[in-house]
């Protein structure tokens, strides 16, 4: 095949000169005394074509993140024809991006994960949002930080209770999940006059607003 003429088709080679050049039979024309470099053999053609198959294959493998298959392929069917660097060197650039995306999702999941354990504290179910942070999030989520929030969802809730006059409420969410984050002496009462006691730090941007006092005579 002629590598500028390709609209002349596969030609049969008739002479070949020791200078280089050749003279070469097309159906429709003939080109004499023509270096042989003017031409390509169909066998390249069919070798080329052959390569650009692997390749792509190749390239399918690594951006599919099939690391070890892609090292495997490029041994079986690439190794004596593609430069080993240039393998490494896009082998390297899809497991950078392949991390990256990993980090990605990995952030998504972590987000979508805390939003949910928020909205398990913020609606008072302090022991499902326990289940879930020890379930998934104890390993990744700073302890001290969730206690900060946890800590915070009861303080909002042991206030409502006050506010409301609830004070059996307010009983149970002490002891059951704010004993040790109140000191015995915060929390008061004997037995003719009950007096509950909340110290709230840090309210709304973790400040300290004040105590709140709820008084009730039994």
């Amino acid at each position: 095949m002629h590598k500028i003429r390709t609209d002349v088709g596969v030609g049969r080679v008739n002479a070949l000169y020791p200078e280089g050049r050749c003279d070469v039979q097309f159906e429709t024309c003939i080109f004499s005394w023509v270096e042989v470099d003017a031409f390509v053999s169909l066998v390249m053609v069919e070798e080329f074509k052959r390569r650009v198959t692997l390749h792509a294959a190749l390239d399918r493998l690594l951006r599919d993140e099939k690391f070890e298959q892609a090292k495997a392929f490029y041994e079986d069917n690439c190794a004596n024809w593609l430069p080993r660097t240039e393998f490494e060197q896009d082998l390297r650039a899809a497991v950078g991006k392949a991390d990256v995306h990993r980090r990605e999702r990995e952030e998504s999941r972590r987000q979508k994960r805390t939003s949910y354990i928020l909205r398990l504290l913020k609606s008072g179910e302090v022991d499902k949002a326990d289940f879930a942070y020890a379930e998934d999030g104890a390993e990744w989520w700073d302890r001290a930080d969730y206690t900060r929030h946890r800590d915070h969802a009861i303080a909002l809730a042991v206030l409502g209770a006050c506010l409301s006059d609830n004070f059996l409420a307010t009983d149970s969410l002490y002891l059951d999940h704010y004993k040790d984050a109140l000191q015995e002496r915060e929390y008061v009462a004997d037995s003719t006059l009950k007096c509950n006691v909340v110290v709230v730090e840090e309210y709304l941007g973790w400040r300290q607003v004040a105590q709140t006092f709820a008084w009730s005579i039994v």
